[in-house]
């Protein structure tokens, strides 16, 4: 069974990104960001013209 959703987006993901981690850099050793997140935030940067590209507002889950 796959179900398809439509996604919106509010604003601009990269610029996003870009405010998270500026604050991440300002906070230090206090910001809450895991180390995962952080490096999920840098490849929304880094490659943002696959994501520009594949990015049609939609995604797709299957359950099997």
């Amino acid at each position: 069974m796959i179900y398809n959703f439509q996604s919106q987006q509010i604003a601009n993901p990269i610029e996003q990104a870009q405010l998270k981690l500026k604050m991440h850099q300002e906070k230090g050793t206090s910001s809450q960001l895991s180390i995962f997140e952080v490096a999920s935030l840098m490849d929304t940067i880094v490659f943002k013209q696959a994501i520009n590209n594949s990015s049609n507002g939609t995604f797709q889950i299957c359950f099997n």
